[in-house]
């Protein structure tokens, strides 16, 4: 619970691979926010990683489980785009004049 005049961050995140949406920063920021955890957006791990948030969706497995780890396929084979995600949350602010 955060205190009075205080905003929580650390939930209400959802994430989606960057791929996967064609929008800008300023069109998910104004006109097209995503709303709610439906494809492509998933809940998102805050703070935290990429690799946690695929962990808690289940698009990967755990990688502290066994050999799963060598399930998970590496940035350099990949590629940066594959673990490149939007990372999106609302919360209201006070305007400072």
């Amino acid at each position: 619970m955060a205190e009075i005049g205080k905003t929580v961050l650390d939930t209400g995140w959802l994430a989606a691979r960057s791929t996967e949406i064609d929008l800008s920063g300023v069109q998910l920021t104004t006109t097209h926010p995503p709303t709610g955890p439906t494809s492509p957006w998933m809940e998102a791990v805050v703070p935290g990683t990429v690799l946690a948030t695929l962990v808690k969706n289940k698009v990967v497995p755990d990688p502290f489980y066994g050999l799963e780890n060598e399930a998970i396929i590496d940035i350099a084979d990949s590629g940066r785009e594959y673990y490149t995600f939007w990372f999106f949350t609302t919360f209201q602010c006070k305007l400072v004049e």
